[in-house]
């Protein structure tokens, strides 16, 4: 795909999930605090993790029973932001939309698959061809990993990678496809310039699809 004007071409569209479709509202000093006080009960170590996931990676360093706690505490936040979580405005709509019109619709995220599959349950999504969480590939994204396992096990790279974080354009770029951005919170056009195309927000995508779709 050469630009947006190809959009009717696409067979798959691949969506982040926190700051894409749900705002988790997850409390990210409160998760960076259990984790250091974590590794400085198990390691005697005082660790500022951030980024999260790539600072557990670094962190744990090949030891997988320290990398499983720190991901579990992860998750328990997460799942203790479930209830206050929200769904952005037109996010539902618009995978409901593009299932509709005949498109594929999956999911990638950093998240983890529980994390995932409670947020989707709780807004009522409809039911995504494919969904690869943290837990289900072997590296998460900036990896193209998890985008190239959609790829494979949907046979097709006639794909758009929708996200708003700089590591979901990453991921979709060395994937090989298209990518659109979207404006979240703090993370504006600057941070995601590398990216195909930028939008607001996720509104704002379901606008401009419902015009050209």
């Amino acid at each position: 795909m050469d630009s947006l004007q190809d959009l009717k071409k696409v067979e798959l569209f691949i969506f982040d999930l926190d700051g894409t479709l749900i705002d988790l509202k997850q409390d990210a000093e409160r998760t960076r605090s259990r984790l250091n006080e974590y590794t400085i009960k198990m390691c005697n170590k005082s660790i500022i993790f951030k980024p999260m996931l790539d600072k557990i990676n670094k962190v744990s360093n090949g030891n997988k029973p320290l990398r499983r706690k720190l991901l579990k505490i992860i998750d328990e936040e997460d799942m203790r932001s479930i209830e206050a979580s929200e769904a952005l405005p037109y996010a539902k709509e618009l995978v409901n939309l593009l299932k509709h019109l005949g498109k594929k619709v999956a999911i990638v995220s950093r998240n983890g698959r529980q994390v995932v599959d409670a947020a989707l349950e709780k807004f009522s999504f409809p039911e995504f061809d494919l969904i690869v969480a943290r837990d289900d590939a072997n590296e998460a994204k900036p990896s193209p990993q998890p985008i190239m396992m959609v790829l494979n096990k949907l046979k097709t790279k006639n794909a758009v990678m929708i996200g708003d974080h700089p590591c979901d354009i990453t991921s979709g770029k060395m994937a090989g496809i298209f990518t659109v951005a979207v404006g979240f919170g703090n993370i504006q056009q600057k941070h995601l310039k590398e990216s195909d195309y930028y939008f607001e927000n996720i509104g704002e995508f379901y606008s401009y699809i419902t015009n050209k779709l």
